[in-house]
């Protein structure tokens, strides 16, 4: 059985201290452990250690400064109110969804959205990922046979031009 007695903190969960000796000697002696629990506790412990390396490999995210400025948009913050209230997105897979790519600084896989708190669920990342795409605030693409969502700044400045062409056909046919 695995031995893991760290102290896991992590930013946005809290922490977490994990001693599986002590979670043996309190169930009694590992032999008697279900089988599928041993199971369960190892694939729990090499996510944490695979998570901590990440965590240790990342250091302080930082977000490019492009992304900043597009998030603060008025339109960008409208489509992404859009995608959370008018489609079958959840809001908190669309907040994850973001979240995922300021953190990454880029593009991430469905995967690395679904180590995300609170988001678990690929479909519904991928609910999340189409929404904001179908409103150009995302792009989404495959990559060595993984989806790839990112954001499209560029995209929004395709709606910021539709909605001007709109507005201009709009006065033109007030004038007619």
């Amino acid at each position: 059985m695995p031995e893991v007695s760290e102290h896991i903190g992590v930013r946005g969960l809290g922490s977490l201290t994990v001693d599986v000796e002590a979670f043996s000697d309190e169930v009694g002696d590992s032999d008697r452990v279900p089988e599928d629990v041993q199971e369960e506790l190892v694939r729990k412990t090499k996510r944490v250690e695979k998570l901590e390396a990440r965590l240790a490999d990342a250091g302080e995210p930082t977000v490019p400064t492009d992304y900043e400025a597009f998030l603060e948009d008025d339109v960008v913050r409208e489509q992404v109110r859009d995608a959370k209230e008018n489609s079958t997105a959840s809001e908190k897979y669309v907040r994850a969804v973001i979240a995922a790519v300021l953190d990454q600084g880029g593009a991430v896989t469905y995967d690395e959205v679904t180590e995300m708190p609170d988001a678990t669920d690929k479909t519904h990342v991928g609910r999340a990922a189409n929404a904001l795409a179908e409103r150009r605030v995302a792009t989404v693409d495959e990559e060595d046979g993984a989806k790839r969502v990112d954001l499209n700044p560029s995209g929004i400045e395709e709606v910021k031009q539709e909605r001007e062409r709109r507005e201009r056909r709009r006065e033109i046919m007030d004038e007619l």
